[in-house]
């Protein structure tokens, strides 16, 4: 494993989510960007795939819409683009760039990813389970930065974990399921004001 080149990668990322361009706030690196490199790093143990491709997923794959808010509709699409160029520029053999930006491309919630390699359902299921670990973190999203009142932020939570947890393979539900239901737990407290 390439040790030097993630800890470029590592700072890359952790540099563009303190700048203060960044719209959801330097809290993405400790609170999103970090869960997701430690979950792809359990799973890649557990479906024995390349370790190192599948940090560098990781750290890469919201860098899109971190950098630019510009890109945060696309951000899959610019993310495995500029992991292209990134990891080219660090002459990293090219059929670990295409295992990346297959996998980064693929990592959003709304891509089925069922069918696809295991790289991919490494980075979207470590993806979701940050997001069920990590409430407070979609709490403050809500919140703060989207203006949200109480309810509607609250009910965006709510169906958001779900939406992760329906993302998740099965060998991520068995990691975090205790968390998961807590967490919908604690949303659902008034469940009856929800679709």
């Amino acid at each position: 494993m390439d040790n030097g080149l993630i800890s470029k990668i590592e700072c890359l990322v952790k540099n563009a989510c303190y700048q203060k361009e960044n719209i959801f706030g330097c809290n993405i690196w400790e609170y999103h960007i970090l869960p997701v490199v430690k979950y792809s790093k359990v799973l890649a143990d557990r479906f024995c795939i390349d370790k190192e491709c599948a940090i560098l997923s990781a750290y890469l794959h919201d860098y899109a819409s971190v950098l630019d808010k510009k890109y945060y509709e696309e951000h899959h699409w610019y993310g495995a683009k500029f992991a292209e160029e990134i990891l080219h520029r660090e002459n990293y053999p090219k059929q670990k760039i295409d295992i990346i930006k297959t996998a980064i491309l693929n990592h959003r919630g709304s891509i089925d990813y069922t069918e696809q390699s295991l790289e991919i359902k490494c980075l979207a299921s470590a993806d979701a389970m940050a997001h069920i670990t990590e409430i407070p973190s979609l709490l403050y999203l809500a919140y703060r930065q989207k203006n949200m009142d109480i309810q509607t932020g609250s009910q965006w939570v709510y169906k958001k974990i779900n939406r992760s947890w329906d993302k998740l393979c099965e060998e991520a539900k068995i990691i975090i399921r205790d968390e998961y239901q807590a967490g919908i737990k604690v949303l659902a407290i008034n469940d009856s004001n929800f679709p």
